[in-house]
Order: structure tokens, then sequence, then C-alpha cells
């Protein structure tokens, strides 16, 4: 962001794990092109947590001021949508937003966590057992079944809970592509 508003050099310093990375980008004279300059690493009181710093150039200070109320507005709301969040705010070396976390064992989910049935509309959970079949057939590996399939599913690795979910879908002991091809025909008999 410094860079983008300075046009020729840019400083970021962000602090974590107890080590200060100072990422400075300038300007590429001859491909005009923005570089990275050699990191410099340094050591930083920062134990937990990330602390980063940008240095905002002098020509855009204007911007910022003008911006001022509703940047600190957007730092002071942020971390009600991140429970996990504490999140201050400096100004000038004066402290402006100071929001402690409300949840701070409140863990994001990540790509490796399953998802949850519910984040998904009809269309696109056929398209995701479609790729699932697709992905099963061009690796040669045994069709799965629906219990496997929703055994993915966030909630849904219990044996009580799928047991449920294919008496109700007539789906026990089904192959998920055979229980594609049924979806797609409408029929429902079990």
């Amino acid at each position: 962001m410094a860079f983008a508003l300075d046009g020729s050099e840019g400083r970021t310093l962000i602090e974590s794990h107890g080590q200060a990375r100072e990422i400075i980008f300038r300007m590429d004279a001859i491909r005009r092109a923005p570089r990275i300059a050699p990191l410099l690493l340094t050591p930083s009181d920062v134990k937990a947590g990330t602390r980063i710093t940008l240095y905002w150039p002098r020509k855009a200070c204007d911007i910022l001021v003008d911006a001022k109320s509703r940047f600190l507005q957007i730092a002071s709301n942020y971390p009600t949508f991140n429970p996990h969040l504490t999140l201050s705010c400096q100004w000038d070396g004066e402290a402006l937003v100071d929001g402690p976390a409300t949840d701070p064992s409140w863990c994001k989910w990540r790509t490796s966590d399953p998802t949850s049935p519910h984040w998904y509309t009809v269309e696109q959970c056929e398209r995701y057992v479609a790729a699932h079949i697709a992905r099963d057939q061009d690796n040669g590996e045994n069709a799965r079944t629906v219990r496997d399939f929703i055994a993915e599913f966030d909630g849904l690795s219990g044996s009580a809970k799928q047991k449920l979910v294919l008496e109700e879908s007539c789906a026990a002991r089904v192959k998920l592509a055979e229980f594609f091809e049924r979806g797609r025909t409408r029929s429902r008999a079990c």
C-alpha cells in the first residue's frame, strides 16, 4: 500500500514470534516494476500474535488524514466479525482503537476442516458430488458410497447421524454415482 501511494518506495514492518521482518518495496528503474529489497530480520518484543506497521509516505498523508474517521470506524468494528482478534491502532503514537478479542478460543475455519452441509445450495451440492465421482473415476479408485461422502461433512461423522440421513434419502448402501444419477432423473424410490 505504501509503495502504491509513493510510487518509488514503500516500507512495511511485520512482527511475530519474536522476529521483526522489514519489507521494503522499491522501483526497479530499468524494468519499471516494483522489487522487494533483501528482507531485514531483527528481534522483536512481539511473541504472540502479529503486529503490522505501515509506514505511510509523506506525500500521501492528506489522503490518510481525510480518511481517518472512516478508517478508525472500520478498525473498531473489525473485531466484531473476528472474535479471536485483538486489534489496536495507534495514530501518530496515540492509541485510538483498542478492541480486545471477544472469544479468544474461537478457531477460524481452515481448508483442511470439514465443511458444513448447510453451506451448499442444491446446485452447489450436485457439482460437489459430481466432482467427487469424477475424481474417483479419474484416479481409478473404488466408487465411494453415499455414507462415505456424507461422513466428510462437519457434524456427520457419527454413524447415528449418517444412518438418519441415509434413511431419509433412501441411500443406504448406495454408491455415490448411482445416487447422483437417481437424483438427476428425480427417482425417489428406495
